[in-house]
């Protein structure tokens, strides 16, 4: 099947998919542009004249770059100076550029709106068979790839790409509200009440806690060392049923593999104090099963660069999950 073919393809796929439609009227719009902005998190100018803030407002230089105008779409991108995954850039969500306002010194600051953070990030792993549009990447060190200045314009189809690499399968999109992600930071509450629908429902509270606690393990399974991010899971250490105040706690979490997540849920396998694995008896009843998880008995897990598991949270699943496995 040629490109073009596999473009209309995957576009097609990707319009059913709740970020395209967020962004339908831009993304059909003739008018619009699409970008790649580099972001390092809050700063603010020595002046104190403008902050920028992730989701929140952008600053650029004119003498660098002229061609954004309101209105225009972009994909942020976490550079690797700039990266608490070790080796790897990221790209973790989109906006559109709003209001522009220019600085006598030749500064541009964008209010950014209709914020979208990605429910998982697509890394720098991920995308070494990726086929970009805005131009030809000739080395495999992604050296020279990326404006040094921060910004690159790319086409819709660079944009739509990224968009379809940010999919998580059962996560739902997670829309920036500043209001609510202020108030978030002020509280520091990780309790999040029961949403009752047809079944209980978790949303964009999982899907933080998700894309926190992957993102503390540098997207990699803490016990086996898997890091393809489709077989890698947030696994609640306190289940998400039993303790509301601690839903969202990273501290709560731990990233998994798929069959780790399951024997960590099921309490074929716990975590010492000592941050070590312990494999359950019962695990002999089945031998494949066995064979799997014996490996890694009393190995250290791989411990994040962020909010450690708590050890209360790990006591409370030894006793109430590891050692009821019947």
């Amino acid at each position: 099947m040629k490109i073009e073919q596999l473009l209309l393809k995957k576009t097609d796929e990707l319009k059913k998919s709740s970020e395209y439609i967020f962004y339908k009227d831009e993304l059909e719009n003739e008018n619009t542009q699409y970008f790649i902005i580099d972001t390092h998190g809050t700063k603010t100018n020595i002046e104190d004249r403008y902050q920028e803030s992730d989701f929140s407002s952008y600053t650029w230089n004119l003498k660098q770059y002229k061609q954004v105008n309101e209105g225009d779409l972009f994909i942020y991108r976490r550079p690797q100076s700039s990266s608490e995954i070790s080796g790897e850039f990221y790209f973790f969500g989109a906006g559109k550029f709003g209001e522009i306002t220019l600085f006598e010194d030749g500064n541009v600051m964008a209010d950014i709106v209709k914020g979208l953070k990605f429910t998982d990030y697509v890394l720098k792993r991920e995308l070494d068979e990726a086929k970009w549009f805005f131009k030809e990447r000739t080395r495999s060190d992604w050296q020279y790839f990326f404006n040094q200045y921060g910004m690159n314009k790319i086409t819709k189809n660079d944009f739509l790409m990224l968009l379809d690499y940010s999919h998580s399968d059962g996560l739902v999109t997670d829309v920036v509200n500043l209001e609510s992600k202020v108030d978030t930071e002020l509280n520091k509450s990780y309790r999040v009440e029961d949403k009752m629908g047809r079944v209980n429902l978790r949303g964009s509270d999982h899907t933080r806690f998700a894309r926190e606690v992957k993102a503390n393990y540098e997207y990699t399974c803490a016990i086996t060392g898997i890091r393809t991010k489709k077989f890698l899971v947030a696994s609640h250490i306190v289940p998400w049923s039993k303790d509301k105040d601690n839903r969202t706690n990273p501290q709560n979490g731990i990233c998994l593999s798929s069959l780790m997540d399951k024997a960590f849920d099921q309490g074929y396998i716990t975590i010492s104090p000592d941050f070590k694995v312990i494999v359950s008896e019962k695990a002999k009843k089945d031998d494949y099963l066995n064979q799997q998880l014996k490996e890694y008995h009393g190995n250290k897990i791989k411990l994040p660069t962020n909010n450690f598991p708590n050890e209360m949270f790990l006591n409370w699943h030894r006793k109430h999950i590891f050692n009821t496995v019947k």
